[in-house]
């Protein structure tokens, strides 16, 4: 997304992004030789990607993930190291892991909990999730959640298997993050990263498209301009109205995410219904736990502890979704509602 076309509130700081690019290119080589460190046995932890349309759900999917601490996943402080994402991690450990700790030397650094709040993806704290887009298109021939097509042949498959498998050494334990710029893709990343397990989270469609909408508002000032992910009919989205580019690159989305699915072996994903997930955590919990528990045994590194964990989240979230009542009801949401009807019933 150009920056110059964002709202203030979310253009880039360019003295961060200078520091970034200096400080990474400084521990690049020595991420290398991390990874060659850790990679030197197997077996290797499940990696946790989760995959939706923007405004689905994936965030809250993220932070419920890390709340668990039964996953390791990118936090605001590792995304500042994208080109050593393991060195970041160690240093996270180092400053932050209470059995890493000596006569109180670091006490005043105390992290607050993963919370469960957010603003387009973007959360707070230094150790909540955060979407690691930079670490992704280090790997990747695009900087956007679209499909590759005769791209594909450019990705870094060996390059991305082996960061991810660090990242899991290093925190032994599964690695868990969005893997949104993956999702159109999805038969060759489940070949190219073959402990890869997929959490699709979908939102009802008429209260997804409509989230986006506001998301187009807040982060460019103008409903015209297209946000975040592009499905492969985007080209055909882009002359249509607002209302219905939106509907359509949550349809289109949904759709291709499914469709890559059905050539990955059951084993190695779980739909989850936004709302069911708002309502019943737990029960999400239940489902997911079961599959990587049987990730682990056939990787040959079995889950230590209770097996399936006992949940001990929260009970419930709220859930934004529009009720149907309240989408036949509203004048404003009514374009909305006829596309999505005509796009699920085409």
């Amino acid at each position: 997304m150009q920056n110059e076309r964002r709202s203030p509130d979310w253009q880039r700081n360019a003295h961060l992004e200078r520091w970034l690019g200096e400080v990474n290119d400084w521990l690049q080589p020595a991420e290398l030789k991390a990874q060659d460190d850790l990679l030197v046995a197997g077996p290797h932890r499940p990696q946790v990607l989760v995959l939706g349309a923007p405004r689905s759900g994936t965030t809250l999917m993220m932070q419920w993930l890390a709340a668990s601490g039964r996953v390791a996943y990118p936090t605001n402080w590792m995304s500042r190291f994208f080109a050593a994402p393991t060195i970041g991690l160690r240093l996270q450990q180092l400053l932050t892991d209470p059995a890493l700790g000596f006569r109180g030397e670091l006490d005043d650094l105390d992290p607050n909990p993963v919370g469960f709040d957010s603003a387009l993806g973007k959360t707070r704290g230094a150790l909540a999730p955060n979407e690691f887009w930079y670490f992704w298109r280090r790997f990747l021939p695009t900087v956007e959640i679209e499909p590759l097509g005769a791209r594909a042949s450019e990705v870094d498959g060996a390059g991305l298997r082996a960061g991810l498998r660090a990242l899991a050494a290093a925190a032994g334990k599964p690695f868990a993050a969005k893997g949104m710029m993956l999702q159109y893709d999805l038969p060759l990343f489940a070949q190219l990263l073959p402990e890869a397990f997929f959490v699709h989270v979908v939102r009802d469609g008429v209260s997804n498209a409509q989230s986006l909408l506001q998301a187009r508002q807040s982060f460019f000032g103008d409903v015209r301009t297209w946000y975040s992910a592009k499905p492969p009919e985007f080209a055909r989205l882009v002359d249509k109205s607002p209302q219905a580019q939106v509907v359509g690159q949550v349809f289109h989305t949904q759709a291709a995410i499914r469709q890559g699915l059905d050539s990955v072996p059951q084993g190695r994903w779980l739909e989850v219904p936004y709302a069911a997930f708002c309502h019943d955590p737990g029960a999400i919990h239940e489902q997911l736990w079961a599959r990587l528990d049987a990730m682990h045994e056939a990787a040959g590194c079995p889950l230590d502890g209770e097996r399936p964990p006992a949940y001990t989240g929260p009970s419930s979230f709220r859930c934004t979704d529009l009720s149907e009542e309240r989408q036949d009801r509203e004048a404003a949401l009514q374009d909305l509602v006829q596309a999505w009807r005509a796009l699920s019933t085409s």
